[in-house]
């Protein structure tokens, strides 16, 4: 098989729940990339590399707002985090520590912490 000549364009379509789909929504938005470049980088599992930018940062800002209201929320009614919004702090803490000088390897362990209360 040749990968030379002219690209001619195919479609690839598959059907995923909603949890699934907001997971993918929000790995796409924070690596910058539209969802069908970051789809093809993983299935190719080639690199996602984060290139910082005003896009980015909207997204990062306002994924970290949602994920501080959820927090509230469940202080406020005193219920537990489930497994999707331990998946949420993961990856935001995940993101940040990718930005800094390591100093969210607190995140991390406070996040941990929480999941083996859970």
């Amino acid at each position: 098989m040749t990968f030379k000549g002219r690209r001619r364009m195919r479609t690839v379509a598959f059907r995923v729940d909603e949890v699934t789909f907001a997971k993918i929504d929000v790995l796409s938005g924070l690596s910058g990339l539209s969802k069908q470049d970051y789809m093809e980088a993983r299935v190719l599992d080639e690199s996602v590399v984060v290139v910082p930018s005003s896009r980015v940062a909207k997204m990062l800002l306002e994924y970290a707002q949602e994920v501080y209201r959820e927090l509230l929320r469940a202080r406020r009614e005193g219920r537990a985090l489930d497994e999707d919004f331990a998946w949420s702090l993961l990856t935001l803490s995940e993101f940040l520590s990718g930005f800094g000088d390591g100093s969210m390897r607190d995140i991390d362990v406070e996040i941990a912490s929480w999941e083996r209360a859970m």
